[in-house]
């Protein structure tokens, strides 16, 4: 469990990314979550208890989180950012037309830069071809670095060897951020694993070239209803919502991949196994592999605690909440990702980091020399 100090740093961390909070809002959140942690520390030690000095402590934490919330509805209602605004001067909807053409342009480049298109159809986004993610590859590094990011997914990694070559196919379905979404990644590899004391140990992995590609499909439900659904060959097939706020419980995946023989077929299956996936829950036809993704059956990663998870997911509810206030009213992607720019900018950088971002791969710079061309 993470102590007090952690929490405060990742409380300030969720803060200071929720656009629009004053300095005093900031220190009545952070001030009461930790006095709530206090109190439940001194309640668990067994400490003043005849003095109730944790009751004390915990009410203190509870009035100032209260009041930070009251300050926060109050100004919903007075002097923040309503339905439809676009900034303080109190924008309309109709308005955002008029720099429609500038808005579709820089909704193009934002996109493009963070390696993803868009499907106007089922409004989502999703990853390209030649994704700039595409040249670092994999390694666990980024499953653990990807909680404290605030994105709270599900993993679930299936490793097996094939054709010389050491393979993962891995899963992933949960809340990035501001986004809703799932991933079903390809990556192989002919190295020895790496071993870098105080850095990592473990296997790296390339992304898969173009003549590894897959054919893989999926159905996102939330709740058992749909989401959305992709198919392609591809190396890393994904799907994002954005404003769409999730608990990696609520999601399943039904996974289709067809693999390039027999022989890779019985390998993917024996790792499913191994996994934890049972015979029923697997069905095959062909090279074709289809399952279920609902609970994960691997271990996940250590960096998602239960402490982070939850305040995490806090700010990702917050901010999904903010966006739709702030985009309701207008009808297309562009015009929504203008008015938030335009409102809440803090916000908007956000977004353009969704999924992957580049700081989820800051981890790659200590590993890079270490890996043979």
């Amino acid at each position: 469990m993470c102590g007090c100090g952690n929490i405060a740093v990742i409380a300030a961390e969720t803060v200071n990314v929720s656009a629009g909070l004053s300095k005093s809002e900031i220190i009545l959140i952070i001030a009461g979550l930790f006095l709530v942690l206090a109190g439940v520390m001194l309640l668990i030690s067994g400490k003043n208890t005849e003095g109730k000095t944790w009751l004390a402590v915990m009410a203190a934490g509870i009035g100032a989180l209260l009041a930070a919330i009251g300050a926060l509805l109050v100004r919903g209602k007075t002097g923040g950012v309503q339905p439809g605004d676009v900034a303080t001067g109190g924008a309309q909807p109709g308005d955002a037309l008029i720099n429609a053409a500038a808005e579709l342009d820089a909704f193009g480049n934002m996109i493009a830069s963070g390696g993803y298109a868009y499907d106007q159809k089922q409004d989502i986004f999703y990853s390209v071809m030649d994704a700039w993610q595409r040249q670092y590859g994999y390694c666990r590094l980024y499953d653990e670095a990807a909680a404290p990011l605030g994105m709270i997914i599900d993993c679930e990694p299936v490793a097996f060897e094939y054709g010389g070559k050491r393979w993962l196919i891995e899963f992933w379905k949960g809340q990035y951020a501001l986004l809703t979404g799932c991933e079903v990644g390809v990556y192989q590899t002919e190295r020895a694993d790496l071993d870098i004391p105080g850095v990592f140990s473990g296997t790296f992995y390339d992304s898969a070239g173009d003549g590894d590609l897959l054919n893989i499909s999926f159905l996102l439900k939330k709740n058992n209803k749909t989401l959305m659904k992709r198919e392609g060959a591809h190396w890393w097939l994904t799907g994002f919502i954005l404003g769409e706020f999730s608990n990696p419980s609520d999601l399943t995946m039904d996974i289709g991949i067809t693999l390039k023989d027999e022989p890779m077929r019985g390998a993917f299956l024996k790792a499913l196994e191994k996994a934890g996936y049972s015979e029923k829950e697997i069905a095959v036809k062909g090279n074709k592999v289809s399952l279920s993704f609902g609970r994960t059956r691997t271990l996940q990663p250590k960096s998602r605690t239960r402490d982070i998870e939850v305040v995490m997911q806090w700010k990702n509810r917050y901010l999904c909440e903010r966006y739709r206030q702030m985009t309701k009213g207008y009808a297309s992607m562009a015009e929504k990702l203008g008015a938030v720019r335009t409102g809440a900018p803090e916000t908007y950088q956000i977004i353009l980091g969704f999924g992957r971002s580049k700081k989820m791969f800051e981890k790659f710079a200590a590993i890079q020399s270490y890996i043979e061309p």
